[in-house]
């Protein structure tokens, strides 16, 4: 027997989903500006059937406009939390973007983008915050993020 999700672990899983949104939105807008409309437009032949896509062409269509409506939603979201922000939680969030394309993170302990933030906070902007601060306001904005996805329906 199939047990349902505890509510922890939906938690979770929404938080890690804003969590990666809030990281990637910069590459992720970009992909979705490039993205454009040419899928709906009619072809005399859609090649052979693969086993990961669905059957039909309108299906596959649709499929494509929901996630396209989806990333749209996101992207609002991201954008309306990026303006409940202070310009201090902005700074923040900026050098954890950029401590994440560095690839500033541990397998286990400390993760490595809270020292590398708290280090550029200090030197760059006089910013002296402990570890244990700069995690709360990771969370607080990563909590913040997913409860305005799950009211604006992005899940």
């Amino acid at each position: 027997m199939i047990s349902a999700p505890s509510y922890s672990d939906i938690i979770t899983r929404t938080n890690r989903q804003a969590a990666e949104w809030l990281l990637e939105i910069d590459e992720r807008r970009e992909k979705y500006l490039q993205n454009d409309f040419t899928f709906l437009g009619a072809t005399a032949c859609e090649g052979l059937p693969r086993a990961a896509a669905p059957g039909h062409p309108t299906e596959r269509r649709g499929l494509q406009l929901m996630d396209r409506r989806n990333a749209e939603n996101w992207i609002i979201t991201i954008e309306m939390v990026e303006g409940m922000l202070s310009q201090r939680k902005l700074t923040f969030l900026r050098l954890r973007r950029e401590a994440e394309k560095q690839r500033h993170s541990g397998e286990r302990g400390r993760p490595g983008w809270v020292c590398w933030v708290s280090w550029v906070l200090a030197e760059n902007h006089g910013i002296e915050m402990s570890d244990r601060a700069l995690k709360e306001w990771w969370t607080e904005i990563v909590e913040l993020a997913a409860r305005l996805a799950i009211y604006r329906g992005c899940f």
